[in-house]
């Protein structure tokens, strides 16, 4: 099992599902009802699962009823009393409007996104090179908000301590690049209602570049090619700097002309075409 917080391995002790990260613990089994991965998400990440089917001995009948994760602890919603099962279900309806994105440090400028919208579960691996892990968090961020609506409220969880500080305003990044990826950041913020909170996982950075493309890293954007004196002029549509810093990254020698604009040599047509499907496929 793992944990949906930091997407470490529970430890299981004492007929218990540990994260020692998180300071999380649940119970292996409940009435005799043992939690699935789904369950453990739901209750982790939402405080309520969904409604499942318990067996009474006492009563030597079935039941079904939800579960709720309250002060570190499981039990049935039905026994959490009015005052609570109200607050749980006011809970409920703001989790339903709630996207938990989540930031996980691969590797110096590799960053896993994982994103939960209700039950659409999302992943994709964002490669930023070289770059700073706090500043490729900020980039995986900018990457990602164009495809979210307004209406939605977002809670990020990071797992860089430098992002999560800069983000909330806790600190100022001395390199230049970095306070330019955190005021685009904060100026797209505030279209939405958000939250940020830094997952306890330790980072093991390994540094290097895998080169490694999810697949419809960018699926708003829009590209236009043309050629001029053995060169390739590329035009990208609605391109912001995320989109910029993975290009660039990916074609080490394109050139920028300005935002959304680059050239590259004739040679680079086959790199272009794989980046370009990567970006919208």
């Amino acid at each position: 099992m793992i944990c949906p917080k930091c997407k470490d391995e529970f430890v299981v002790e004492d007929e218990k599902y540990k994260c020692p990260a998180c300071q999380i613990s649940l119970p292996v089994a409940f009435y005799g009802y043992e939690l699935k991965q789904d369950d453990i998400d739901k209750l982790i990440l939402e405080g309520v699962s969904e409604e499942l089917e318990f067996f009474s001995q006492a009563k030597n009948k079935r039941f079904r009823a939800k579960l709720v994760y309250e002060n570190g602890k499981v039990d049935f919603e039905f026994r959490s009393g009015k005052e609570n099962k109200g607050k749980i279900g006011d809970e409920r309806g703001k989790e339903d409007d709630t996207i938990c994105i989540f930031l996980n440090s691969l590797s110096s400028g590799v960053v896993r996104v994982f994103e939960i919208d209700g039950n659409k579960k999302e992943e994709k691996i964002y490669d930023f090179g070289t770059k700073a892990t706090r500043y490729s968090h900020a980039l995986s961020l900018i990457a990602i908000l164009p495809l979210i609506p307004v209406e939605k409220k977002l809670r990020i969880i990071s797992d860089d301590v430098a992002f999560v500080k800069y983000t909330l305003g806790e600190a100022t990044p001395r390199d230049r690049e970095i306070r330019t990826g955190i005021y685009v950041l904060l100026q797209l913020l505030k279209n939405y209602t958000w939250s940020l909170e830094l997952s306890m996982k330790k980072l093991k950075l390994k540094g290097g570049n895998s080169k490694k493309l999810s697949k419809n890293l960018f699926p708003y954007i829009s590209m236009a090619k043309t050629e001029e004196q053995g060169n390739i002029i590329v035009e990208i549509e609605n391109c912001n700097l995320a989109v910029e810093e993975h290009f660039l990254e990916y074609m080490q020698k394109a050139r920028k002309l300005k935002l959304g604009k680059y050239i590259i040599s004739k040679e680079l047509a086959g790199k272009l075409e794989i980046w370009q499907q990567a970006a919208k496929s």
